[in-house]
């Protein structure tokens, strides 16, 4: 993911640019848990304050004003995107999602 992430970036001219990521971290509960490398490298949505059963949620506006913000910074990148003129599937096919035992060792880092 982070290859085909790069790989867009580069397309639209935002080498090394975290605040245009194609990654968009959710975080629903655990933030504490988040590997250094999401929490120090990347912009994050923590919802661990909006979880359904929450008897505390005083404000569920906030809720959905994230999801919207969210929305809004798909939206962007789509835009964006689109604006490309090289097709940015291209890097797509190799991808594979890591095995179970990958995605444990990545959580221990």
């Amino acid at each position: 993911m982070l290859d085909i992430e790069q790989a867009r970036l580069d397309m639209m001219g935002h080498q090394n640019d975290s605040e245009h990521g194609f990654i968009i971290p959710i975080v629903i509960r655990s933030k504490d848990r988040l590997p250094s490398e999401i929490k120090n490298q990347r912009h994050f949505y923590d919802f661990e304050d909006f979880l359904q059963n929450d008897a505390d949620l005083q404000r569920p506006e906030d809720y959905f004003l994230e999801v919207r913000n969210i929305a809004n910074y798909i939206a962007e990148r789509y835009w964006e995107l689109i604006k490309v003129n090289e097709y940015p599937c291209g890097h797509c096919s190799g991808f594979s999602l890591p095995t179970h035992e990958q995605a444990l060792l990545w959580l221990k880092d």
